[in-house]
């Protein structure tokens, strides 16, 4: 018995291609009554009413950490993680809540490991907006 082996691209291809005209990714194409060349229409005038994007964080909401320092080589543990937020913000030092006061500021102690560690300090609002930043501190006994 004689077995004949298409090549896969022979098959492949036009299977793709009437997956995509089906899908409306592709129009197909007639070189009889060719489809007529696709226009764009400008983009939308901005609206006065229109609702600013929520990803954007207002000015207002902020994280600023203040110790330690990103890269800084230190010989305590546990070590002292401080910074300042906005006062209504949930706030977290390596998934850990920590209380924020009246005037934002937060303090959290971290226990460390001999060598590089990472702190990681969140704050998110009830509006969604969120800040983080992600400290590397080198811990030598």
């Amino acid at each position: 018995m004689v077995r004949f082996h298409l090549p896969i691209a022979i098959v492949a291809i036009p299977v793709a291609l009437a997956l995509s005209v089906a899908c409306g990714a592709v129009a197909p194409s007639n070189p009889a009554n060719p489809a007529p060349a696709a226009t764009s229409a400008p983009p939308p005038a901005p609206s006065s009413s229109a609702k600013p994007a929520t990803d954007i964080v207002p000015a207002s909401f902020f994280l600023e950490v203040t110790a330690p320092q990103n890269e800084a080589v230190v010989t305590v543990s546990p070590l002292p993680v401080q910074g300042q937020t906005t006062p209504d913000s949930v706030t977290t030092v390596n998934g850990q809540v920590v209380e924020v006061d009246a005037q934002g500021q937060f303090l959290a102690q971290v226990n460390l490991e001999e060598g590089p560690n990472f702190i990681e300090v969140l704050a998110s609002d009830f509006d969604g907006h969120q800040e983080g930043q992600i400290l590397t501190v080198i811990y030598i006994p």
